[in-house]
């Protein structure tokens, strides 16, 4: 947990001339790295220059839909497999999503907070949802199948400059300096070749 919060609150980043190429940085990335119980990091910038920096339960799923009903499939990380299979009925009420699972005393309301424009797809987008921890949650389903659960435990939120091959995020209020930052794609990778140590994280696409 120490390391994740280093690594959320590090002000400095060395980083690679393609950063600023194609989409750059913005967007939501989340932790390839997940602990036993599920924790993991996020890592959210806008195009405005500001970001935020999450800590807690993220777990994600493949989707699809079935008539009334969501079929969620969890598969492990590591090997690829698939872990369980989960089917959901939903209900759309105007701008609300329920969910319902098989244990109706933790049914979901869900309130959309970032709609993506799908012709297809009425699930696509962001929706926020108050967890049993007391926690703000967000359920993010992309147009493509994939769909992400973030309970956030710990959130930091500052800005960021990106200037001369330097990304400098200022959040919680003290600065501290990081290692490399590498950018390909949709992967990011923060390295830290003294202490041969490397995390990863994916852009999260709508």
């Amino acid at each position: 947990m120490k390391k994740i919060i280093l690594i959320l609150i590090a002000l400095t980043f060395l980083i690679s001339k393609d950063v600023s190429a194609g989409k750059g940085i913005a967007g939501k990335w989340s932790s390839d790295k997940r602990s036993p119980d599920g924790n993991g990091s996020m890592l959210i910038f806008t195009a405005d220059k500001k970001v935020k920096l999450a800590v807690g339960p993220l777990v994600d799923f493949n989707y699809s839909v079935e008539k009334d009903t969501i079929v969620f499939v969890f598969t492990n990380s590591d090997s690829a497999k698939t872990k369980s299979v989960n089917k959901v009925a939903y209900k759309f009420i105007s701008d609300t999503l329920y969910l319902y699972p098989k244990d109706t005393a933790s049914i979901q309301k869900l309130f959309c907070i970032n709609k993506i424009k799908s012709k297809k797809n009425k699930f696509a987008g962001t929706w926020s949802f108050k967890h049993s921890s007391g926690k703000k949650a967000t359920w993010q389903f992309t147009d493509k199948g994939f769909a992400q659960l973030s309970v956030p435990f710990k959130v930091w939120e500052g800005t960021y400059l990106l200037k001369n091959n330097k990304l400098t995020i200022n959040a919680a209020g003290k600065p501290m300096e990081h290692p490399t930052v590498k950018l390909k794609g949709d992967h990011l990778t923060l390295a830290n070749t003294e202490k041969n140590t490397e995390d990863h994280y994916t852009r999260v696409n709508p």
